[in-house]
C-alpha cells in the first residue's frame, strides 16, 4: 500500500512539473509549432556561429528582449522600448550601451546606435516570392537560442512572415536567411490566427 502510494504521489509530481515546463514553453499565440531550438553556444564553426556573437539580451527599463548589432548599427523591436530608448545589450557577457534613436512606429522597429546608423527599407537578398529557408537567434531567459528549420518570405514592402519558434523575450531577434547567412529581418511578433509569426524586413546599413 505505501509503495503504491509512493507511486501515484511520484507521477502526479512528475505531471505538475511537465505541466508547468508546457505551460512555460507551449504558447501557441507565440510559438509555431512544436519547439526547435537549441542554445547557440552549440553551434559549430561557421557563419551561423558568428553572427550569434552579434546577437544579445536587450534591458530597457525592465524589459527584456531581444537586439543585435550588424555593421555597427543596432537592432531591436519598437515595443521593447516602450520605457526607454537608452539601453545595455549584453553579448555573451560583454555589455554595452545602446541610444534606439530612429524607430518606425509604421513597422515596429529602431534603429541605434554604437556608431550612428539608419532604417533602409530594401531587401538585402534576391526574392522572387517564393518561401526560403531561415533561422532566429533570440534570447530565452538570459541565452541566446537558435530556432532551425523553418521558413521566411515576404508579405508586404517591409514586412515578413516566418515560421521559426519564439516565445517572451524573442521579440527583437535576428532572422536570418540561412542560404545567404545574411540578417533579412527583425522578429516582432506572431499572427495566431495564421498561425505564422511577423518581422520587418530590414536593409541592411553599410
Amino acid at each position: 500500500m505505501k509503495l503504491l502510494i509512493l507511486i501515484l504521489s511520484m507521477t502526479l509530481l512528475f505531471s505538475c512539473k511537465k505541466d508547468e515546463e508546457n505551460k512555460h514553453f507551449h504558447r501557441p499565440s507565440i510559438v509555431i509549432g512544436e519547439i526547435n531550438w537549441f542554445p547557440a553556444s552549440r553551434l559549430g564553426p561557421g557563419p551561423a556561429k558568428h553572427l550569434s556573437y552579434k546577437v544579445g539580451v536587450l534591458n530597457a527599463g525592465g524589459l527584456r528582449c531581444t537586439g543585435w548589432i550588424y555593421n555597427q548599427i543596432a537592432y531591436t523591436a519598437k515595443h521593447c522600448l516602450t520605457r526607454t530608448n537608452i539601453t545595455t545589450l549584453n553579448l555573451w557577457g560583454n555589455t554595452v550601451s545602446v541610444v534606439f534613436d530612429r524607430c518606425d512606429y509604421r513597422s515596429d522597429i529602431c534603429t541605434g546606435y554604437i556608431n550612428y546608423g539608419d532604417i533602409a527599407y530594401r531587401d538585402p537578398v534576391p526574392y522572387h516570392g517564393e518561401k526560403r529557408s531561415a533561422y532566429l537567434l533570440h534570447q530565452q531567459n538570459g541565452t541566446i537560442m537558435v530556432s532551425v528549420s523553418c521558413l521566411w518570405w515576404k508579405k508586404t514592402e517591409y514586412r515578413i512572415y516566418h515560421t521559426c519558434d519564439s516565445n517572451y523575450g524573442s521579440s527583437g531577434g535576428m532572422l536570418v536567411d540561412a542560404s545567404t547567412h545574411i540578417p533579412i529581418a527583425v522578429h516582432t511578433g506572431g499572427i495566431p490566427s495564421l498561425n505564422v509569426n511577423t518581422g520587418v524586413n530590414v536593409g541592411i546599413v553599410d
